[in-house]
């Protein structure tokens, strides 16, 4: 008799392999299966998360969906390069991917997982010219704190810095 993760550890080389082949609509198809088995038993596939990264040409559908299963395969090993991942993501063309990846790393760090890299790079969010990723970090450097107290002084000291030095800027 097999156990649960015996028969994920059986069928998941072979629905990762049909992810990465074939058309958009087939590969949605799949990830809708895969996302069911990586929220169910994320440990299964944290050591695969790199199968779940977006590449350019994929439409917007596969790439939510892609988004939501790294941040549930995220952690303690591999939050870093998940996290390096979905910032590169915040500069898409494509805005509602980029305020989604911004979404995904805060959801990672409220897991706590290497939360003082990530906080970095939610600050770095704050320094970029663009009004949505702006508006995002701020959402969830809102969120943070109330389960980080130790970097609510960073936050809140990053945050009044970035209004008053563009405040500043503004008015000269």
């Amino acid at each position: 008799m097999f156990t649960i993760k015996e028969v994920y550890e059986r069928i998941k080389a072979p629905l990762l392999t049909l992810v990465s082949s074939g058309s958009p609509e087939q590969s949605y198809a799949v990830l809708s299966h895969l996302h069911l088995l990586v929220m169910r038993a994320p440990y299964v596939f944290s050591s695969d998360y790199k199968h779940f990264y977006c590449q350019y040409n994929e439409p917007s559908y596969v790439k939510r969906l892609k988004l939501e299963m790294l941040t549930a395969v995220a952690n303690e090993s591999n939050s870093y390069k998940i996290v390096t991942e979905l910032c590169e993501y915040a500069a898409n063309v494509h805005i509602p991917i980029a305020r989604e990846s911004i979404r995904a790393v805060g959801k990672i760090a409220l897991q706590q997982y290497d939360v003082n890299a990530i906080v970095d790079r939610l600050l770095q969010f704050l320094e970029m010219e663009k009004d949505y990723m702006t508006a995002e970090a701020l959402v969830i450097k809102y969120l943070c704190p109330y389960s980080m107290f130790g970097l609510l002084n960073i936050c809140i000291t990053s945050i009044y810095e970035f209004f008053y030095a563009g405040a500043c800027e503004r008015s000269s």
